[in-house]
């Protein structure tokens, strides 16, 4: 594995390794190693391989230079990584003990701040003993429905319970009927395998790179930029090798092909796709403004809108019409196009961007039809016709979490894990990637780009 391989491939294991822990698979006190396992905590950097993938032991002992993965944090002596979140947690985990010095334990990490500004452990949090000293930690566990909660604190669906505001959605239950964790939007990562087919997956896509001098990415690297973006929030905004290699290599690509050949409507907006996530100004690429030269060509095929054009002028900021809406609600209802399943997907989810502009009037009502006609096409062991059908219509189905009801989720998803497994083609894998990490082409954005310092057409930041 080369260098820049090795770190990106760091980076996206250590977003993964933050990710899982964060969601508390594994119990308190306990590290989750790279390959989903949990062991104590104690036997992190035991110079025993517990994890048996040695992700417990592969940064105990580094070299000074080496990177930490994301999410983790090196201690002073700057040859042992640890996770973040065990810093300042009243146990030392670095040889130094640096990562308890200079802590300030009042705010109680991951644990209950009394009112009196003592610290208890989280389990003892409404377990009708008097923990605190002042009885706070048990006076809003039982409250009249009528009743407040205290500024910074949510009272739970059975308005009997009051938490702490920042415990909803955390993935640990605080409220007796559980409804701090329901409908927080993250289903499909709780789905058993997601965090390790989705890892595997990365990977897969970072093999694909290969040793030439000249194209080191291949046809499809527009496609793989946009995959690995989704996957990996923030990838592009740092100003990496594997970045700056990218972009590098796709400007090449479309000026030589805007120069020497004439692009269709389609294949230009997928390198408008994958420059926004890049962060290379579209509306100014060596004096051609992309979008705009997308629009025309959408404008040109009038008779029939293809909607995945619309979503990435859309995506790209570009001033959408009631007209645009019109052409998109046409696809869907145009049963001649074929895929037609994955035509209805992607102007669902142009729809949705359409939505989002405050000057264009969209019909939420129709929105929501569009999602029920997707959600009704679903077959009884969780596909939709194949794997990319079924891959943009969970995609489409994210919006206002419309898989919540009235479709299978959890066996479209495991359809969509053993796709890799059957047939790992890029196409596949580059619909199939985003909804492993609960995002879609929805999310395809330059939002993550520094502000706008233009070094020829790039957008760069001096990090």
């Amino acid at each position: 594995m080369n260098r820049i391989e090795k770190i990106f491939g760091i980076l996206l294991i250590g977003d993964l390794v933050t990710y899982t822990e964060a969601i508390g698979k594994c119990p308190p006190g306990h590290f989750e190693c790279f390959n989903g396992k949990c062991i104590k905590r104690g036997w992190f950097c035991d110079e025993g391989n517990d994890c048996e993938d040695n992700s417990d032991e592969r940064y105990c002992n580094i070299g000074r230079p080496d990177i930490c993965p994301i999410g983790w944090k090196k201690c002073q002596n700057e040859i042992r990584c640890i996770p973040a979140h065990w810093m300042c947690d009243n146990i030392t985990d670095c040889q130094d003990r640096s990562d308890e010095k200079n802590c300030v334990y009042g705010e109680c990490s991951g644990d209950f701040k009394c009112f009196n500004d003592k610290c208890i452990k989280r389990g003892r949090f409404c377990d009708n003993t008097n923990d605190c000293g002042d009885n706070s930690d048990e006076r809003y566990c039982n409250v009249d429905s009528r009743d407040g909660c205290p500024t910074g604190w949510k009272k739970c669906l059975n308005e009997i319970q009051c938490i702490p505001a920042h415990w909803m959605c955390d993935n640990i239950t605080d409220c007796q009927d559980q409804s701090d964790e329901k409908n927080c939007g993250n289903e499909v990562l709780r789905i058993p395998g997601v965090v390790t087919a989705r890892l595997a997956l990365i990977r897969w896509f970072l093999q694909r790179r290969l040793n030439s001098t000249t194209s080191k990415w291949g046809p499809q690297l527009n496609r793989i930029a946009v995959a690995l973006h989704l996957a990996e929030d923030g990838v592009f905004a740092l100003e990496s090798n594997i970045r700056q290699e990218m972009t590098y290599e796709l400007t090449i690509k479309l000026l030589n092909k805007l120069n020497n050949e004439r692009l269709n409507a389609e294949e230009l907006a997928l390198y408008v796709h994958a420059l926004l996530v890049t962060c290379v100004d579209v509306r100014d690429f060596y004096g051609r403004d992309l979008v705009k030269e997308l629009r025309v060509k959408v404008e040109e095929t009038r008779n029939y809108t293809n909607p995945f054009l619309m979503l990435v002028l859309c995506n790209a900021g570009d001033a959408m019409t009631v007209k645009d809406v019109e052409e998109v609600v046409a696809a869907f209802n145009s049963p001649k196009k074929i895929p037609w399943t994955d035509v209805q997907a992607l102007a669902t989810m142009a729809l949705a961007c359409l939505s989002s502009r405050q000057n264009v009037p969209v019909d939420e009502d129709v929105l929501e039809d569009m999602l029920g006609q997707l959600k009704r096409q679903q077959f009884s062991n969780g596909s939709l016709d194949n794997f990319r059908t079924t891959a943009l219509v969970v995609q489409a189905l994210l919006i206002h979490h419309s898989y919540k009801t009235n479709f299978d989720l959890t066996s479209a998803i495991k359809i969509l894990m053993n796709s890799q497994e059957m047939e790992s083609s890029l196409l596949n894998a580059y619909y199939v990637l985003p909804v492993l990490s609960n995002k879609s082409l929805l999310n395809v954005t330059s939002a993550h780009c520094p502000r706008e310092t233009k070094t020829g057409n790039i957008i760069f930041k001096a990090f």
